[in-house]
């Protein structure tokens, strides 16, 4: 799900906004699911992902070839 439109940081509660906002994933079935969002200064990405059991190390590497992280 691409939620990088979705104004998580945009709730007011008062006079105060969040600093950090999660979502989560349940029920995502056997392909799995992700879920991308913006961070609070707009210039990061956060990532939840709700993966069958055994594809987290695949999901892993593919993120880190994909980012180019060491």
């Amino acid at each position: 799900m691409d939620a990088e439109g979705v104004d998580a940081y945009g709730l007011e509660l008062g006079a105060r906004r969040p600093e950090h906002a999660e979502y989560a994933v349940d029920g995502a079935g056997a392909g799995g699911a992700a879920v991308v969002h913006r961070d609070a200064g707009g210039r990061g990405r956060t990532v939840a992902a709700a993966v069958r059991r055994g594809e987290a190390d695949r999901l892993r590497a593919v993120l880190r070839d994909a980012l180019r992280v060491a």
